[in-house]
């Protein structure tokens, strides 16, 4: 009869506890998925919303279904068959739904939302490995520094929406202009810089022409105005040897040509 009795306490023991541990899962699924759907309005969120919930939901149902068992004891198919399955299929859903859009985050993280190209934090990290690779390889490096003429006069006359089709048309332009190798940046604003590696002054002239050109005949007549670009250029090692050297040199070079035009 002791050993009955501890045996019996011990089961009840053993079914509070499991039933207090279901319920602490589910409030902490309803947290979860109330978080989500109160910060749905930044990007990320939206993202993890639309992907995760439904098997927040699954995790959420699959709980209750134990909890229920828990209290009533149902038969053991719906426990091992229906609850347990249903919870090793929703941890599994929710693991590699996480794995891919944490994958997505992180790859739109370095992606310009507007125009597609890689944008300027990106763009950092990459010039300083780029250049230490042609640093290392005895190889020159070209950096562009592109600026529309009078976007400002653009979005003012068309408003910011045609400002916007411009920017993404002229980010495509210039992406078919340049080699497979070369990377277009966003850097703000109008602005951009394409990095070209294994390239010296002739090399990146001859692509300048190219991305010239091709917004000329692009562009030649945009919502009844006529569009230009200015690019400056700097090459490594011959005019900077860092970064910010590059940088400089190139958007100097790009702001003597834009005054050039003003002038005439």
């Amino acid at each position: 009869m002791i050993l009955f009795s501890i045996f019996h306490t011990t089961s009840q023991d053993i079914a509070k506890s499991d039933l207090f541990a279901d319920i602490v899962s589910l409030l902490v699924i309803v947290f979860v998925a109330v978080a989500l759907v109160m910060f749905r309005k930044s990007y990320g969120a939206q993202q993890i919303t639309r992907g995760i919930l439904p098997g927040i939901i699954m995790l959420f149902m699959a709980a209750c279904l134990k909890t229920i068992n828990d209290i009533y004891r149902l038969p053991w198919i719906i426990r091992y068959v229906l609850t347990d399955a249903f919870i090793a299929i929703a941890g599994i859903y929710v693991g590699i739904t996480f794995i891919v859009l944490i994958k997505k985050l992180y790859a739109s993280s370095n992606i310009d939302q507007l125009t597609g190209c890689f944008n300027k934090e990106c763009f950092q990290g990459f010039l300083r490995l780029e250049l230490a690779r042609s640093n290392r390889k005895k190889q020159k490096l070209s950096l562009l520094y592109i600026d529309v003429d009078n976007f400002k006069a653009v979005n003012d006359r068309m408003g910011h929406a045609v400002g916007d089709i411009f920017l993404r048309e002229l980010a495509q332009t210039i992406q078919k202009s340049v080699r497979a190798s070369d990377v277009v940046v966003r850097w703000g604003g109008d602005e951009f810089a394409v990095v070209l590696p294994d390239s010296n002054q002739a090399q990146a002239r001859d692509i300048i022409a190219r991305i010239t050109g091709s917004v000329d005949t692009k562009f030649q007549d945009f919502y009844g105005a006529t569009i230009s670009i200015s690019i400056g250029m700097a090459i490594f090692p011959d005019e900077a040897g860092t970064p910010d050297e590059l940088i400089r040199v190139a958007d100097e070079q790009m702001y003597k040509i834009k005054t050039s035009k003003k002038a005439k």
